[in-house]
C-alpha cells in the first residue's frame, strides 16, 4: 500500500469538523521518511455526558490512542469524573457555557499550554499544545464565523494570532 504524504513541519494541526456527531480520525504521521509510532486520535463529540451513554468508554479502550483528542465535550469544570486509567488529563474548559472546547488525554505528557497567550482570544478554550521530543502536537477548535459571518472579525483575529503562534514554535 502507499504511504502517506511525509508532514514537511514537526507541527501537526487538527480542528474538529462541524457539524459531524461521533466521527473520529485515526492520524498516522511521517517526519523524514519515519513513521512516529504515536496513534493521535481526534473526535468531536458532541457532548461527552450523553456520549458516556452510548458506549464512549468502550470505543476509548478499543482504540487505545497515545494521544486523544474530544471537541465539543460541552462540560464546565466539575461537571464529569472521568476514569481513564493510563492517561493524563487536560481541560481547556470555556469560560461560558455552550461554548465548543477541546480536551486532550494521552499516556506520555512532556510539556501542556493552553491557549494562544491571548486574553480576548482564550475564554473559550480551543487550543492546547503538547510538546514531544520531536513535535509539536496541537488540538484546535476553531472558532466559527457564524451565520451572515457575525464574527469573522473575531475568526480572522484568531487566524493571525494562530499563524503567529505557530510561527514561534517553529522557531524553538
Amino acid at each position: 500500500s502507499e504511504r502517506p504524504p511525509e508532514v514537511q513541519l514537526p507541527l501537526c494541526r487538527f480542528a474538529a469538523l462541524h457539524g459531524r456527531q461521533n466521527f473520529f480520525t485515526v492520524i498516522n504521521i511521517y517526519l523524514g521518511g519515519v513513521h512516529l509510532s504515536k496513534k493521535f486520535i481526534s473526535w468531536n463529540v458532541n457532548g461527552i455526558r450523553a456520549c458516556m451513554n452510548k458506549g464512549f468508554m468502550d470505543v476509548f479502550n478499543e482504540l487505545n490512542a497515545d494521544i486523544f483528542c474530544l471537541q465539543e465535550t460541552k462540560l464546565q469544570e466539575g461537571q464529569i469524573d472521568l476514569e481513564l486509567p493510563g492517561y493524563h488529563q487536560y481541560w481547556n474548559y470555556a469560560k461560558k457555557k455552550d461554548i465548543p472546547e477541546g480536551d486532550v488525554y494521552l499516556k506520555q505528557p512532556i510539556s501542556v499550554s493552553y491557549g494562544l497567550g491571548i486574553e480576548e482570544l482564550d475564554t473559550e478554550g480551543r487550543l492546547i499544545t503538547l510538546e514531544f521530543d520531536d513535535i509539536y502536537f496541537i488540538t484546535e477548535y476553531v472558532p466559527n464565523a457564524q451565520d451572515g459571518l457575525k464574527r469573522i472579525d473575531h475568526r480572522m483575529k484568531w487566524e493571525d494570532a494562530f499563524r503567529a503562534y505557530v510561527s514561534e514554535l517553529q522557531k524553538k
